[in-house]
Formats: structure tokens, sequence, C-alpha cells
């Protein structure tokens, strides 16, 4: 079975918050839109892509704050190690 058939198996832990459900759906679509490879290749760019998504939702759907701080919390995270792969490919290195 492919992603490209759009076909999968998603396992959820007991008791999944709906923003860490629907963050996971994100992913899931993010990788039949742009494929396996560059899915990988890219997590940090698509995990703040994910981020941008849920609080759009959180807010259309009047999340509780507690929600948006986590989300945004992550966001700033996933930023940071993007920011800091940029930063290591400009000047060379890896990490």
């Amino acid at each position: 079975m492919t992603l490209e058939e759009g076909k999968g198996l998603m396992i959820f832990r007991e008791n999944i918050s709906r923003p860490a459900y629907l963050e996971e759906i994100i992913h899931h679509n993010q990788k039949l839109k742009y494929g396996e490879e560059y899915f990988l290749k890219n997590r940090n760019l698509l995990e703040i892509e994910a981020q941008d998504e849920l609080l759009k939702m959180g807010k259309e759907e009047k999340w509780s704050q507690s929600a948006i701080d986590e989300i945004q919390k992550a966001k700033q995270t996933w930023q940071k190690k993007l920011d800091e792969e940029t930063n290591s490919r400009k000047s060379g290195t890896s990490n």
C-alpha cells in the first residue's frame, strides 16, 4: 500500500485531545500532498505549517486558551529547530 493511494492505518492513543488528533490528520494529508520523501526532509517546516493550521482551527472553533497556548509553544519549538537547521546549512555545518 502506498501513500499515493491515500490509504493507511493510523493508531491513536486512548483519550487523545482534539488538537493532537487533528494534527496527525494534517500530517497525513501533508504526506499525501508532498510525498513521503519531501515530508521527511522538511519536517520542521511541515510541523510549523501544521501548527498554523491548528491555530486557525482553534480560533474558528474557540478552543480553550490553554490549548492555543500549547500549540503556540509547539510552533515556537519547531520554528527554533527550523532556524537552527537553516543557520547550520548556511554555515556549512550539520547537527
